[in-house]
């Protein structure tokens, strides 16, 4: 062995190669080294869950998960790629020569009292870096948390599509690892919970950048109208999408972009620090109407994020003062109608009732205790989306309807948020 100077040499000798579970130790030392952080406070009991949950995953595996054992079976072989294409370190020309670091690594030498010791010690590191390199990757894009949620995906071909990109994402940011990672001692990382595409915290990033340069070409020109905006900004993303060629993908299959759109939103709640609103009831809020195209949703991000964060932050606040289980229930109960001719349509006895006339493709809007004989009753026209329009008319209802009000203790709190709702 001590002929073989180089690490990749040395290491891979199968006397010396890590495996079994010797590799299950440095794993869980490795991920101890990660220091995670959550912006929304009420998550931090979560962190150390979920620490130990992929502990458990890699190193004690539960019997005939064959998911577990693939995505072992991928760190490993991806452990063994960054060995082979990464250098070791920056110790100029000993670069190569493990022995350098038996002789001169100071944990080494204060710790190891055999030259057994030191040689194991020396393995060790090695590994250690690698493995810190790898994982910390694997952390910074999400790709462990997304996997667990594609393994649980019962659709096969939504599955699939999953799974690959998963792999090309993972292929093309091991491409260009940050290197530096291998000789830190902590690595930190911003924790997201329940995301269903890797990187999408970095996909956002490309997100926002496209919103700044949209913004700054609307005020330079002031005669560009909104759907050029629009149409601009979708070409940017599909351009520089960290998802690459798979972008289109994902825009033309539902099922993925319904997830796609999922950390998206969930991303943007986390921008406009409105924690407490489920992503389900956004996510609702935005793609419920059919008439919307993929455009029209993702322009609620793209150039329009001012207004929705306003619109979600009062959703929030009027969630704290009703009661979360009062709000969703009367809204995640609500839909939008279809109206044929020949039909009546019964509207709400609270809320107004939002009805698609399909032959003409336009929008009626039923007031409470109405009914919609025709379709040229209640038409409804309006700048924006007409779904967004009719939960917020019906916010206003639901805040001063007689239970709400007969069970709110501050008043004065019930009118600052009706306030809000109707600027």
């Amino acid at each position: 062995i001590s002929f073989q100077i180089h690490h990749l040499e040395f290491v891979t000798n199968p006397t010396c190669r890590v495996s079994g579970s010797s590799l299950d130790d440095l794993i869980g030392r490795c991920l101890t080294k990660i220091r995670y952080t959550v912006a929304n406070q009420q998550h931090k009991h979560k962190i150390n869950e979920r620490r130990n949950r992929i502990i458990d995953s890699f190193t004690r595996p539960i019997a005939n998960n064959e998911s577990e054992k693939k995505l072992r079976t991928i760190v490993e072989t991806w452990l063994s790629k960054l060995m082979q294409t990464i250098p070791f370190s920056n110790y100029g020309s000993y670069d190569a020569d493990w022995r350098y670091h038996l002789l001169t690594t100071p944990t080494i030498i204060r710790s190891c009292r055999s030259f057994d010791d030191a040689l194991h010690a020396t393995i060790m590191l090695f590994y250690d870096k690698y493995l810190l390199l790898l994982f910390g990757n694997l952390e910074h894009y999400s790709f462990i948390d997304t996997y667990y949620f594609l393994s649980n995906e019962n659709n096969k071909t939504t599955h699939d599509d999953l799974y690959h990109i998963w792999c090309d994402s993972l292929k093309s940011t091991l491409d260009t690892v940050d290197r530096t990672m291998m000789n830190r001692d902590v690595i930190e990382i911003p924790l997201f919970f329940n995301l269903r595409f890797p990187c999408a915290t970095t996909e956002y990033g490309i997100i926002r950048q496209i919103r700044d340069t949209t913004m700054k070409r609307s005020q330079d020109d002031e005669r560009i109208q909104s759907d050029e905006l629009a149409n601009q900004a979708m070409k940017q993303l599909t351009d520089k999408s960290i998802y690459k060629e798979n972008i289109k993908l994902i825009f033309n299959n539902s099922d993925l972009f319904t997830r796609y759109y999922h950390d998206q939103v969930a991303l943007a709640q986390d921008e406009a620090k409105v924690y407490q609103l489920p992503t389900s009831f956004v996510q609702r809020l935005l793609t419920l109407n059919p008439t919307r195209s993929i455009t029209n949703q993702l322009q609620h991000l793209l150039i329009d994020h001012v207004e929705l964060f306003e619109i979600l932050r009062i959703f929030e606040i009027s969630m704290q003062l009703v009661g979360e289980d009062t709000l969703l229930n009367a809204f995640n109960e609500r839909s939008i109608q279809n109206y044929t001719s020949d039909q009546s349509i019964i509207g709400h006895h609270i809320f107004y009732t939002l009805v698609l006339i399909e032959e003409s493709n336009s929008f009626a809007l039923i007031p409470p205790n109405a009914t919609m004989a025709n379709e040229d009753e209640f038409t409804f026209e309006c700048n924006g989306d007409p779904w967004i329009e009719t939960n917020l008319m019906n916010l206003i209802e639901l805040l001063v309807s007689p239970t709400i009000i007969s069970s709110i203790n501050n008043i004065e709190q019930l009118i600052n948020c009706y306030n809000r709702v109707i600027q």
